[in-house]
């Protein structure tokens, strides 16, 4: 692989280097191989250092899956969504395996075409005191979960208000059954109903 040295050659500070052909420049975000070579994550590019031996080194800062976190994957969470952490790394420059992009959750539900390697985050994750920010999203179903792009969701017959079926215990086909007619234990009190009419989904999570 060649590092391209620029007028910071003397301090060793490179602006990109070449990745396979492709030219990684600080900012940038690539997918990098772990210690064991199946284990694989995602980290934004701070800067790239040559030693006097042109060996070259990359600092990142990581960004982690839901699964990596002490909070664990949630419903909500997408199987593309990134947290962008306070994990600095420094490693070879050569475990770079190829570029990719982080997007905001808004632009990435923008997209027409998801490509394999897209991400998004929305949070960002402090690893000592396991807090994320920001610590709300400005979307989310009725039920207080966090809306979920991968997920479908259905409106509550009579409240302007999303829902995702999962987090009612039901499956897509059965939302689709109800279409717009679902109530929720709101709508039902109300209109004067029980909860517990004939019908209704359970909302026992």
């Amino acid at each position: 692989m060649e590092a391209y040295m620029a007028s910071e050659t003397e301090t060793g500070f490179l602006k990109s280097y070449n990745v396979r052909g492709n030219i990684v420049r600080v900012g940038d975000t690539v997918v990098m191989r772990g210690e064991d070579e199946d284990d694989t994550h995602v980290a934004l590019v701070r800067f790239f250092q040559a030693d006097p031996n042109e060996a070259v080194k990359v600092e990142t800062r990581r960004y982690y899956r839901p699964e990596d976190t002490v909070a664990g994957r949630k419903p909500f969470h997408g199987s593309r969504e990134l947290f962008l952490t306070d994990h600095y790394d420094n490693q070879k420059a050569d475990t770079i395996l190829e570029k990719c992009v982080v997007f905001t959750f808004t632009n990435y539900t923008m997209l027409k075409d998801v490509r394999p390697n897209y991400y998004f985050s929305r949070f960002e994750y402090q690893i000592e005191t396991g807090w994320f920010s920001p610590d709300a999203v400005e979307v989310f179903c009725y039920i207080f979960i966090f809306f979920n792009i991968y997920r479908s969701m259905q409106f509550v017959n009579g409240l302007l208000l999303l829902y995702h079926p999962v987090c009612l215990n039901m499956t897509i086909d059965e939302a689709k059954q109800l279409a717009d007619n679902y109530a929720c234990d709101g709508c039902r009190s109300l209109d004067g109903k029980r909860p517990h009419d004939e019908g209704s989904a359970s909302t026992d999570l």
